[in-house]
Parts: structure tokens; C-alpha cells; sequence
């Protein structure tokens, strides 16, 4: 989605000098002007006062998040909202922004929240470097971590996302494998970032739940397969 002047001006109420800075910072890159308070960093755009600083986080069309501003003239969105009581923490070497990127723009009911800055150097980055990403995948909230190359990624932890056709299957396992990942077994793939994904569909779940010779005959189907295949499964179950 293209940045129109007129509607984003509407919206957040800039100043001449504000629209200024702001038409600097849609040319590509970053616009400062005098820190004159606590530079903000949001998904797409951390709008600030013109004695704050503007900064470009993240471009409409980069994971699909749209047009997601805040100015310190309107009430921050994010400050407003509790952090959650419990999300998933990810541990990434130094693509979570990336990786955020990649996974709002293949699950939905995903976006990129924020980006936090290291406010000094630390073991694997240094200050002003992109220490973590809040971020969502299909609703669950997340905080990508860059830590570096100590702890990597692990089947030990996997996503394990539900399907309902074969379609869908196919779009996530294709849009994992086909972007650096890998294949393994079962449902199993891995992204380029070494974490892992179940693509599951219901009809797999549904089967061995069943219990008895339909779930033996599903699960000994699944136990050939690399991506899950919806119509041997539901063969396999019929028997």
C-alpha cells in the first residue's frame, strides 16, 4: 500500500515542518531533526514531533502489516495496551526483524508491533542495533531476540499450525521450504532460521484421535510422508 501524502497528513495532523521531515524519511532512509524526547520505533512508521526524531522501521508492503503510525500528538497505541502476561520469546542470531518480516507475511492474523534499539553495546551487537521485535503469528504473541550464534533453534520447539485444506497446507509448507527452509517428516519443516513448523491438517488430528485401526492406519500413512497429504490420510482412515 503506497504512503499518500494527503491521507497521512489527515490522520496524524503534521505541521508543514512536520511533512517536511516526514516527506525525507518516504524518500528512503532516516530523517532527524533535534532529540528533544524519546525516539519511538513502530512497525511501519515512528512518527514524532519535529523535535523528536522520524525514523523509516519498516516499509508498507514488507510482511503486508499496511499503514501502522504513531505521533506523539495522538495516544500511543502500544503504551496503552498491557504487555501480554505470557508470549513466546525467540531466540534469533541477528535476523528476528527478518524473520518477523517473513511470518507476518506468510500467516495471517500476524504483524510486527515494534523494534526495540540497544540502548548500549552488548556480547553480539552493538548500541542502535535492532535488539528485539514484538511481533505476532496467527494471534500468538511473540518477541524475536537477536542474541547471537550461542543457541540456536532446535525441533525441541515448533509452531504447530492447523490446516483445513490441502491448498493451505501446500501455501505454508511451499512458502517455509521454498524460502531457505527445509524439508524433515511427519508435517515437520524448518525455516531458513532453523525454527521449526508442524503444518497439521485437521483431518491428520482428527484421525489419530479417533483411536482404534483408523488411527493406526492414519498415523502409519502420516509416517511416510514429508508434507502431509489431506486425501491418503482420509484413504487411510477409510481403509
Amino acid at each position: 500500500m503506497p504512503f499518500e501524502a494527503t491521507h497521512l497528513d489527515r490522520m496524524i495532523g503534521l505541521a508543514a515542518s512536520d511533512a517536511q521531515i516526514l516527506a525525507r524519511a518516504r524518500a528512503g532512509g532516516r530523517a532527524a531533526a533535534p532529540l528533544g524526547g524519546v525516539a519511538c520505533e513502530f512497525a511501519n512508521i515512528a512518527a514524532c514531533s519535529r523535535h523528536h526524531e522520524i525514523s523509516v522501521g519498516l516499509k508498507p508492503g514488507d510482511g503486508g502489516y499496511g499503514t501502522n503510525f504513531f505521533h506523539p500528538r495522538l495516544s500511543n497505541p502500544f503504551m496503552n495496551k498491557p504487555v501480554p502476561k505470557n508470549l513466546i520469546c525467540l531466540w534469533f542470531n541477528k535476523d528476528a526483524l527478518s524473520a518477523a518480516r517473513f511470518y507476518t507475511a506468510t500467516f495471517p492474523d500476524s504483524k510486527v508491533i515494534a523494534l526495540h534499539h540497544a540502548p548500549s553495546d552488548y556480547p553480539s551487537g552493538q548500541a542502535g542495533d535492532v535488539l528485539t521485535v514484538e511481533f505476532s503469528v496467527l494471534g500468538i504473541p511473540c518477541l524475536g531476540l537477536n542474541g547471537g550464534p550461542d543457541f540456536p533453534h532446535s525441533e525441541a520447539f515448533s509452531f504447530q499450525v492447523a490446516t483445513d485444506t490441502q491448498e493451505e497446507t501446500d501455501r505454508y509448507w511451499n512458502a517455509i521450504v521454498d524460502n531457505g527452509g527445509q524439508e524433515s517428516a511427519c508435517g515437520w519443516c524448518k525455516d531458513r532460521w532453523g525454527l521449526s513448523w508442524q503444518i497439521t491438517p485437521r483431518v491428520l488430528t482428527s484421525a489419530i484421535a479417533a483411536g482404534g485401526a483408523e488411527a493406526k492406519r492414519a498415523f502409519e500413512a502420516m509416517m511416510e510422508m514429508k508434507k502431509i497429504d489431506i486425501a491418503k490420510i482420509e484413504a487411510a482412515r477409510r481403509g
